[in-house]
């Protein structure tokens, strides 16, 4: 079990959130293969209002996700992302197609 903790997650859940995207995106720099921080990155910049830079994070993250090998994983984190991206995009998270999309 990993001990290291996310220094984006934890400047996120004291609600500096321009913090959290300079720790996540140092971070991403570091390894542009990490999901974690590209989702954590579209969730701050989504706080702050930045939703081209949110959608863009939000994307990263969903074509990150389709190389996990839990598949059913995979599939529930695309579903999540495709939901915060229906949102930015229509204002509507499209759940119902979003929970039937494969």
């Amino acid at each position: 079990m990993s001990t290291n903790i996310n220094p984006g997650w934890v400047a996120y859940g004291k609600g500096d959130y321009e913090e959290a995207v300079k720790q996540f995106d140092q971070l991403i720099t570091q390894n542009k293969n990490d999901i974690d921080s590209y989702y954590g990155l579209g969730l701050a910049q989504k706080k702050l209002k930045n939703t081209a830079k949110s959608i863009e994070a939000f994307t990263q993250a969903d074509a990150l996700a389709v190389a996990i090998e839990d598949k059913e994983k995979s599939a529930m984190l695309s579903r999540l992302l495709h939901g915060h991206l229906n949102f930015m995009k229509v204002g509507d998270w499209k759940i119902g197609d979003e929970l039937w999309r494969k």
